[in-house]
């Protein structure tokens, strides 16, 4: 996972300045994405420069406990958490980046639940037949894209699986009192993006939202006001980002999803004992994002809304 630390450019281009200018300076990179945001002047930190990633953010030290113990980390497919390298944006407060936590296995995982096991689970799916055209499901309380409100009436059992995943990883992060409650799983392609917005829906926002990502890389924007520069985070395969605290309800995007030679090798090749459809997640990998985006809706010792 990189972070692109955009130049500012102040109030131009007939007005605009922050995020707005920020999204279209990346949406607009047509190849060859990280060589033309240098080229575009764009200052790009990357973890594999360390000096300049050290500049950009700071370590956190990985919380170990029952929860966090290899064993469990193991069954859901995550690396040993002596391996998790996990670091707070120093101009995000709050904002907390996990280079990929997980096995290629792990990934593996993943991915086929979102792709093969969840879409069958939900109704609340845009497009069904054929999965491959998924943009979107939701997951436990389901969020209403007219009216922003959550329901009770709009509600399905969360995954357990998905929910033990999310608090593990919420606790090595620094938050053992995380209940996941809701999610989006969005499935982007080549030519998806998501504008710019804060995610203010949950009653309770003292939480921190969880977004993991597998899949073709994209940049991710994040700023704590729309009109400030924001940073631009490169989300890799298994990477996790986790907005808390000041960031928690911080201006976000995502601009431009693309493809990456070195990020696609990263990519596990899918198994399936139907062969036909394991090529066709392959293919569909090599074009797509898939995004769990977690969130608490209830506050702590409530069970409805």
């Amino acid at each position: 996972m990189a972070t692109i630390a955009l130049p500012y450019r102040g109030s131009d281009a007939g007005g605009e300045s922050g995020i707005k200018r920020a999204f279209k300076l990346c949406k607009a990179l047509k190849s060859n994405h990280i060589t033309s945001a240098k080229a575009a002047g764009i200052k790009l930190a990357d973890p594999e420069d360390p000096v300049t990633w050290n500049t950009i953010s700071t370590q956190r030290k990985a919380v170990r406990n029952e929860r966090t113990e290899d064993e469990s980390f193991q069954r859901l497919g995550l690396k040993s958490i002596d391996q998790w390298d996990i670091r707070e944006l120093n101009s995000c407060p709050g904002g907390l980046v996990i280079r990929n936590p997980f096995t290629h296995e792990g990934q593996e995982r993943w991915i086929k639940q979102a792709l093969l096991s969840y879409p069958r689970q939900e109704q609340q799916v845009v497009s069904f037949a054929p999965i491959w055209n998924l943009r979107w499901i939701t997951l436990g309380y389901h969020h209403d894209w007219d009216t922003k409100v959550y329901s009770e009436a709009k509600k399905t059992p969360f995954p357990a699986d998905v929910s033990e995943l999310c608090c593990a990883i919420a606790e090595a992060a620094g938050f053992p009192n995380f209940s996941p409650e809701a999610a989006i799983v969005n499935y982007y392609h080549l030519d998806s993006t998501l504008s710019a917005h804060r995610d203010v829906s949950e009653p309770y926002q003292e939480a921190p939202l969880i977004s993991v990502s597998f899949g073709q890389p994209a940049f991710f924007l994040i700023g704590q006001r729309s009109d400030v520069w924001p940073d631009a985070v490169v989300v890799r395969s298994g990477d996790v980002f986790i907005m808390s605290g000041e960031s928690r309800l911080a201006f976000h995007a995502v601009p431009k999803i693309f493809q990456d030679q070195a990020s696609s090798s990263a990519i596990p090749l899918i198994a399936h004992e139907d062969r036909q459809l394991s090529e066709k997640v392959r293919e569909y990998l090599s074009y797509s994002r898939i995004n769990f985006n977690v969130r608490q809706v209830l506050p702590p010792g409530r069970t409805s809304l």
